[in-house]
C-alpha cells in the first residue's frame, strides 16, 4: 500500500467516525461510498492488477451526473466494452438521487463506481474562481488516484463535464469526449474561452451518438478541438437479445398491467420530465379515444412531472385509461405489450427507448427532433411526427392504430434495422475501433 493512499484511507475512517458523531447521514454516505471504492483499489493494487502490473491500460469513465439516465448506462456500456477489448476500466461521478443501488447492482459485475465530485468551474458560475482553484490544488489529486492512462468524459449538455475534461489536462491525462445530446448554440465568455482551449488541448478523440449530436457540438466547439482529432459517430446499442418479440411476453405483461387482451396500448418509457414532455402522450390519449374507445396509455419511469400528470389524467376524466408503472428495470418484459411506442420529447441526443421498442418488434413513433430524427428518418419501423402539433400528429397515431397489418411489418423491419445497425455487437465493434492508438 502506498503511503499517500494509507493516509488517504485512514483519513476516510476517521471521517466517516465524525459523521456518525454528528448523525450525518449524508455524511456518512459520502465516507462509506470512498472507502467501498479504496478498499477495492488498494487490494487491486496490492495484488499487482493495476496498470503497469499486469500491462492492461486503464481508462476512466467519468461525468458531470444529475441522475441515472440514458448517458449514465452508455457509460457502464463502455466500460463493458473496454474491459472486453482488453483494457482496465471504472466510472467515477458524482453522486445523484439513486446512484448507492445502481452501485451495488454494477459491483455484482464487478464494475466499480467511483464518487468524484471535482469543485464545478464551467457548468456553475457563482465561486467559478475559487472552484478552479480548489479544484487545482485538490480534485487534480484526487484524479491522479485513479491511475488511469486516458480519462473519457461524457458530456450531456453544454459544458457539463467539462470541469473534469480541464482537470484530466491539467493531470496530463489524455481524454476522449463522448457527446450524447444535441446542444443549443450559445457563445463563451472571456471566462470559459481559454479554459476550453487547455481543456480541448488534451483530447485524442470525440464520437457522438447521432449525426446531429455531433453537427451541434462541432458548431460549438470546433474553434477549440486540435487538427487530427479523432472523430466518430457510434450510437447507443441495445441488448437484442433481452429485448425481443415475443408473444408470450405480450400476453403477461398486459395481464400485470390490468388492461384487457384485446386493447389498444399505447406507451412511453423515459422520465416523467418537461424533456419527455409526459402531459403531451396524455393530451393525445384524450384526442385519440374519441376514435378508439378501448385505448390506454402506459407511462414507465419516475420524475418531477408525476404528480402533475397523474392530477391532469383526472381532472380530464382519463385516470382509468392511463398506467403510471413507475420505475421498471425489466422494461424488455413490459415493452411486447404495447401497440405503439411514443418518445414525444422536446430534444434528444440519441432515443434509446425508440431503438428498444423496434428491438421488440413495436412500432416507434417520436417527435421530428434531432436524435429521434436520427433513428427514424427513413426508417421502416417507425414514424416521425411534428413536434408542438397535435392536431397534426394524433391522425399519425391513428393511422397506426387502425391498421394492425401496418403495425407487424414495421414491427419486423424495426427489429432487422436494430439488429443490423445498435446491436450491442456493432455498436461494440465501433467502439473498439474508436479507441484503437488512442491510449
Amino acid at each position: 500500500m502506498a503511503t499517500d493512499d494509507g493516509r488517504r484511507y485512514l483519513l476516510g475512517w476517521a471521517r466517516l467516525v465524525c459523521a456518525a458523531v454528528r448523525r450525518d447521514r449524508d455524511g456518512i454516505f459520502r465516507r462509506r461510498w470512498e472507502l467501498a471504492f479504496l478498499k477495492s483499489y488498494l487490494g487491486e493494487a496490492r495484488h499487482g492488477k493495476r496498470n503497469g502490473k499486469n500491462g492492461r491500460k486503464n481508462i476512466l469513465v467519468t461525468s458531470y451526473s444529475g441522475e441515472l439516465g440514458g448517458m449514465e448506462l452508455r457509460m457502464a456500456q463502455e466500460v463493458r466494452y473496454l474491459r472486453a477489448a482488453g483494457y482496465d476500466s471504472g466510472l467515477a461521478m458524482r453522486r445523484f438521487a439513486g446512484v448507492a443501488e445502481w452501485a451495488r447492482r454494477l459491483a455484482g459485475e464487478r464494475i466499480s463506481l467511483a464518487e468524484y465530485e471535482p469543485p464545478l468551474f464551467f457548468e456553475q458560475w457563482e465561486w467559478r474562481r475559487l472552484n478552479l482553484w480548489r479544484a487545482r490544488l485538490l480534485a487534480g489529486r484526487r484524479l491522479r488516484a485513479f491511475r488511469a492512462d486516458l480519462v473519457h468524459v461524457a458530456l450531456c449538455w453544454t459544458n457539463y463535464g467539462a470541469s473534469v475534461l480541464w482537470l484530466a489536462r491539467h493531470c496530463r491525462l489524455p481524454a476522449v469526449i463522448s457527446v450524447h445530446n444535441a446542444f443549443p448554440h450559445t457563445s463563451f465568455s472571456d471566462w470559459h474561452q481559454p479554459l476550453l482551449k487547455q481543456a480541448f488541448s488534451g483530447v485524442r478523440g470525440i464520437y457522438a451518438v447521432s449525426d446531429s449530436a455531433m453537427t451541434h457540438f462541432m458548431a460549438l466547439y470546433r474553434p477549440y478541438i486540435a487538427p487530427g482529432t479523432r472523430l466518430a459517430v457510434i450510437p447507443n446499442p441495445v441488448d437484442t437479445r433481452r429485448f425481443r418479440p415475443s408473444a408470450a411476453l405480450r400476453l403477461a405483461a398486459r395481464r400485470s398491467l390490468g388492461v384487457p387482451d384485446d386493447a389498444l396500448v399505447i406507451g412511453s418509457i423515459g422520465r416523467l420530465s418537461e424533456q419527455k414532455q409526459p402531459g403531451t402522450a396524455l393530451a393525445m390519449l384524450g384526442m385519440l379515444r374519441k376514435a378508439f374507445p378501448n385505448l390506454y396509455l402506459v407511462l414507465v419511469g419516475t420524475g418531477p412531472l408525476e404528480a402533475d400528470v397523474k392530477r391532469q389524467a383526472d381532472r380530464m376524466g382519463l385516470a382509468a385509461y392511463v398506467i403510471f408503472t413507475g420505475f421498471v428495470e425489466a422494461v424488455e418484459e413490459l415493452l411486447p405489450a404495447l401497440d405503439v411506442h411514443l418518445l414525444l420529447s422536446r430534444n434528444e441526443g440519441f432515443g434509446i427507448s425508440t431503438i428498444e421498442a423496434m428491438a421488440c418488434g413495436v412500432p416507434a413513433v417520436a417527435t421530428n427532433v434531432p436524435g429521434s430524427a436520427d433513428i427514424l428518418r427513413g426508417s421502416e419501423g417507425g414514424i416521425l411526427i411534428p413536434q408542438g402539433d397535435l392536431k397534426n400528429a394524433a391522425p399519425m397515431v391513428a393511422a397506426l392504430l387502425i391498421d394492425p397489418e401496418r403495425r407487424a411489418v414495421m414491427g419486423r423491419k424495426g427489429r432487422a434495422e436494430v439488429e443490423q445497425r445498435y446491436s450491442e455487437e456493432v455498436v461494440g465493434e465501433l467502439v473498439r475501433a474508436f479507441y484503437d492508438g488512442l491510449v
